[in-house]
């Protein structure tokens, strides 16, 4: 997890971060010429919004409230017996020291996980501030399209249908309730509102279930009307956490959440992830994008531009079928690393519950390490380090969980391997010291940058790269059947009586 920092820091970054929002204050409307292919945005459109969720006195709870409650349906909700659900969407997602651009349409069959995806990336951008610009959607129908067709059981919703109708439950769903008391469950609620809209089609009654999801975050604040890049109005909603600022743009008549973005401060400020949803549908086939009919997301871009983020599963969901011949049941350690800065928007599907699972190990790890420190300060208050050993704890606590979700995966995907000897550590297990070594050299590396270290960041490097190598060696054994994973559970819950 991103480090907290100060409010009025963070609020700060939340008034500056306006990268796919661009103000567009309904009193003043902006008379712009866009350079992508969207509809000009005219005054009309924007005033003519829900009176009773842009009416004066209303918390931004009640706003979100009032329109799950108004919410129309769109021509696409009645298409929804058709074979196939479209996605159109495009994606600004932080790298390492990059920030990756892609554009993905998808088209996925609802019955048994089959379809196509049709992807097109433009050059990585260096360093971390980028703010998408209005001129980037139509740069994607000039970079090289790569089309990928998927079996059965290659492609899943984000989260298996049929989705709850109330808002708890999906809350749930969404981001554990044992998470509840962590700092970055805002943050978490935010992320997977918008993961959901923009990987699985929603109807009119599921919009508004989401929207209740986010009038319950606390500290949700409304930002008046905005238009993204691309000039579709809506409302905008800002959630500030855990060192994090997420802005959504929702449709003011049908619910939809049209685009969304998240800025981190703290070491290494800047974006974090961006996207514009630009269509959603359903077709009778693969190829061909659904009929315009007037929906919401706005005027359909060129038809040859293409979409964004993959889908990422739950450990409910059934078990992918894997194509030995494609690929092995295991990401590699590469794979795995890259989640560490941060959850990538593309994922590959078959792999994506253990890479999520990773980039929240690594997420917990960084809040314990810093949890630790302070503990550890002799000049510390006896209060302070009290909380800080409960905040350990309860790290611990989820931490463990993470390392469950991964094996509770890994059980469903692995068929042991008879005879073959067995490992001394269960995937999850490895995972999280794989999540620990890459924290540990990333902080020594930090302080070495700072001054002069105690510790040569170095040896950290060396140590977390034999690992990965390990690593790799083990999900090649395992493939092959010389070694087999023990179905163990962590014993120590963390939460005993003291």
């Amino acid at each position: 997890m991103a480090t907290p920092t100060a409010p009025a820091r963070r609020l700060a970054v939340g008034l500056l971060g306006g990268v796919l929002l661009s103000g567009c204050h309904t009193t003043t409307p902006a008379h712009q010429t866009p350079a992508s292919p969207a509809p000009a945005i005219t005054e009309s459109r924007i005033v003519a919004t829900q009176p009773a969720a842009t009416g004066p006195g209303l918390t931004p709870s009640q706003r979100l409230v009032a329109l799950a409650d108004t919410v129309t349906a769109t021509p696409d909700d009645t298409t929804t017996a058709l074979p196939y659900t479209y996605l159109h969407t495009q994606s600004w997602t932080r790298a390492t020291n990059a920030i990756t651009r892609a554009d993905l349409r998808q088209w996925r069959r609802d019955t048994d996980g089959s379809g196509q995806e049709k992807i097109r990336r433009l050059p990585d951008l260096p360093g971390l501030n980028h703010q998408p610009e209005r001129h980037e959607p139509a740069l994607f129908t000039q970079a090289p399209e790569t089309t990928t067709e998927h079996l059965s059981g290659g492609l899943h919703p984000y989260l298996p249908e049929p989705l709850p109708d109330d808002a708890p439950t999906l809350a749930d769903m969404l981001a554990p309730r044992e998470l509840a008391d962590e700092p970055a469950y805002p943050r978490l609620l935010a992320n997977g509102v918008v993961a959901l809209a923009s990987t699985q089609y929603l109807n009119q009654a599921q919009r508004a279930t989401s929207l209740r999801v986010l009038a319950a975050i606390s500290g949700i604040t409304y930002r008046g009307q905005s238009a993204d890049i691309v000039g579709r109005p809506g409302l905008t909603f800002t959630i500030t956490a855990d060192g994090s600022t997420s802005q959504l743009l929702v449709d003011p008549h049908s619910g939809e959440i049209l685009a969304a973005h998240e800025r981190l401060s703290g070491r290494r400020p800047g974006l974090f992830s961006a996207v514009l949803i630009l269509e959603r549908g359903h077709t009778t086939d693969t190829g061909t994008p659904p009929p315009l009919t007037g929906r919401s997301t706005g005027r359909r871009p060129n038809k040859d531009q293409g979409g964004s983020p993959m889908p990422l599963r739950s450990v409910g969901d059934p078990p992918l079928a894997f194509d030995s011949q494609r690929c092995p049941p295991l990401p590699s350690s590469e794979l795995i690393t890259r989640t560490f800065g941060g959850r990538p928007r593309v994922l590959p599907e078959v792999w994506a519950v253990p890479l999520h699972t990773a980039s929240r190990l690594a997420s917990h790890h960084r809040e314990q390490w810093a949890a630790e420190t302070i503990s550890r300060d002799p000049s510390a208050d006896d209060h302070v380090v009290a909380a800080a050993k409960r905040s350990i704890d309860r790290l611990n606590a989820t931490r463990v969980a993470l390392i469950g979700e991964i094996d509770s995966w890994v059980e469903q995907v692995i068929k042991p391997s008879g005879g073959a000897p067995l490992h001394t550590e269960t995937i999850g297990s490895v995972v999280d010291r794989l999540a620990i070594a890459w924290v540990r050299w990333r902080r020594f590396s930090e302080t070495a940058q700072l001054g002069p270290s105690e510790v040569d960041p170095s040896v950290a490097l060396q140590q977390f790269t034999e690992l990965t190598e390990a690593f790799d060696t083990l999900v090649l054994d395992i493939h092959e059947g010389r070694r087999r994973i023990p179905h163990w559970r962590t014993l120590k819950s963390y939460r005993e009586p003291r």
